[in-house]
């Protein structure tokens, strides 16, 4: 088995702090999954739960960077919009009714893969891929079939279609997840052809574990038109964007579509004006528990922003500052009993990701209303 990394190299790794104020969350699923250890013994390498927790791992180092992968978000936009502008381009945005999941087939020494901006550090689709989806939308699954090779062009006699058809990227940092797989037939896989390994029900399941990006996130596509001056140029562009549309309501896109992963709901068409980049906010949430992940450190804390449940994180070097905060009485309570309730959170949100970012013992004696703030339910602005 190939080691993901060389003994020496993780060895001096370790001695790093690789936690960064702003890592590349994609750069460390891609270069440095380093749960692994090496049996001098049997000369291999190891890795058994490690993976679990270095996807958990990656999907908190991303909650961790969204100020700065918005700002960069944001800034990508606003040239995308400039160039489109001057394009008669249209972008428009849609939302993910379940989970979504692309490059679970590209290699990685965990299995599972995972495809990521190489510049933004955030998962998105790729313009190759929407062209594709489209196609065969239009010639394998719609009813009538439909000519595209206006649009999208012909392959056979390689003619370019009129359409430029953009990255879909995400409107803000999204969720990331752990999901899983669990064939219980891997004998059987290993050995299509070997009567001895029959697709039996007395095999154990061999869970494979991935990240997939939450339901209900937002991402951005855009279409553009290669000749914008011809006169029919806005219907084109109107025409690809509902045939997008119908394909992403129907077959999805990305992998696992066969089982309902990468659908996305009805397009809403972007403000000209407005990248859709939420503004990061910080919130305090009075009298509410936080939660000690034993090993990690890692802390947590059950808040309602909008009449929706969500889980806020700190983890590495922050969490630890706002641990090292408390009082020495109620630093001994969280480590014995791993929550502690009646504290104020200062929560910093960022779109759909939340971040804890200060912790207060509550003021009993507060008022509801200061100079600088005013309470809306539990939280305030």
């Amino acid at each position: 088995m190939m080691l993901p990394l060389y003994k020496s190299l993780k060895d001096d790794f370790a001695n790093i702090d690789k936690k960064t104020a702003y890592p590349h969350t994609g750069l460390l699923f891609d270069k440095y999954p380093d749960r692994w250890s090496y049996d001098e013994r049997t000369n291999r390498c190891t890795i058994g739960d490690d993976k679990k927790k270095f996807y958990k791992q990656i999907a908190t180092d991303l909650i961790n960077t969204s100020s700065l992968i918005n700002k960069s978000l944001k800034e990508t936009k606003a040239r995308r919009k400039a160039l489109l502008d001057a394009s008669g381009g249209q972008p428009f945005v849609i939302k993910t009714t379940w989970r979504f999941v692309s490059g679970l087939g590209m290699g990685h020494p965990y299995e599972a893969g995972f495809i990521w901006h190489r510049t933004l550090g955030v998962p998105y689709l790729p313009g190759s891929s929407i062209k594709g989806m489209m196609r065969a939308w239009a010639e394998q699954w719609a009813d009538p079939k439909v000519d595209v090779k206006d649009l999208l062009g012909d392959t056979e006699k390689q003619i370019p279609g009129c359409l430029i058809i953009f990255d879909a990227l995400p409107t803000a940092c999204p969720t990331l997840e752990l999901d899983i797989m669990n064939p219980h037939y891997a004998p059987y896989y290993e050995h299509p052809h070997d009567p001895n390994y029959p697709p039996a029900d007395y095999y154990s399941p061999r869970p494979i574990y991935f990240l997939a990006v939450a339901a209900n996130q937002e991402f951005e596509f855009a279409i553009a038109h290669r000749k914008p001056k011809e006169i029919n140029s806005d219907e084109e562009v109107k025409r690809g964007i509902a045939l997008l549309e119908k394909a992403l309501s129907t077959i999805g896109a990305g992998g696992k579509t066969a089982v309902g992963y990468g659908q996305f709901g009805s397009t809403s068409i972007a403000n000209s004006n407005n990248t859709a980049i939420p503004e990061s906010k910080t919130v305090d949430f009075e009298n509410t528990t936080l939660i000690l992940k034993p090993g990690s450190g890692e802390l947590s804390a059950n808040i309602e922003v909008e009449g929706k449940s969500v889980t806020a994180h700190a983890s590495g070097e922050e969490a630890k500052k706002m641990r090292l905060s408390l009082s020495e009485t109620l630093s001994k309570r969280l480590k014995k009993k791993k929550s502690l309730g009646g504290l104020k959170l200062t929560v910093e949100i960022n779109g759909n990701t939340y971040k804890i970012v200060d912790i207060g013992k509550t003021d009993q004696s507060a008022g509801t209303t200061s100079d600088r703030a005013v309470n809306f339910g539990n939280y305030r602005y």
